[in-house]
């Protein structure tokens, strides 16, 4: 007799702009507490972040951080590692138009993040703040659920 076989898992892509670990404000307990609570939903989890974008205190990714998240939660994580056409590309946006979100939303970045969601092909699209809610526009993200994320 065959074993039943398990549903495939759902999966989850969620974009956070910052380092996550180790926690050091309230929205990094809201970020840390939506990730478990997805868990908890059922769904295979996918952090997508990047280097770009270091927190209000200036911390910046770390491998230590990344194992310490992936031991705590489980979860994957894909970090893009913005280089210098990301920060050239951020700092000419900033002098066109300073109060845009443009400069936020590399084409590099963009393109990352296409590329994992076509690798995946997760349910669920979560974007933390809508300054980066770009990386979810387009129809190619129909098959997925978006949702954007905001704690202010």
């Amino acid at each position: 007799m065959a074993r039943p076989t398990q549903p495939p898992r759902k999966k989850a892509l969620v974009f956070w702009p910052y380092p996550a670990q180790p926690p050091r404000t309230g929205t990094h307990q809201v970020q840390l507490a939506d990730l478990r609570a997805l868990q908890k939903l059922g769904y295979e989890v996918t952090l997508f972040s990047s280097t770009l974008f270091p927190d209000s205190s200036g911390a910046s990714w770390q491998l230590d951080n990344i194992r310490e998240l992936q031991r705590k939660l489980g979860v994957a994580i894909h970090l893009y590692q913005g280089g210098l056409l990301d920060r050239l590309f951020m700092h000419r946006q900033s002098l066109v138009c300073p109060e845009g979100w443009d400069q936020l939303n590399t084409p590099w970045l963009l393109e990352e993040f296409r590329r994992l969601f076509h690798g995946q092909a997760p349910d669920l699209v979560i974007v933390h703040y809508a300054s980066w809610g770009k990386l979810a526009v387009g129809d190619e993200f129909a098959p997925a659920l978006r949702m954007m994320r905001s704690h202010d």
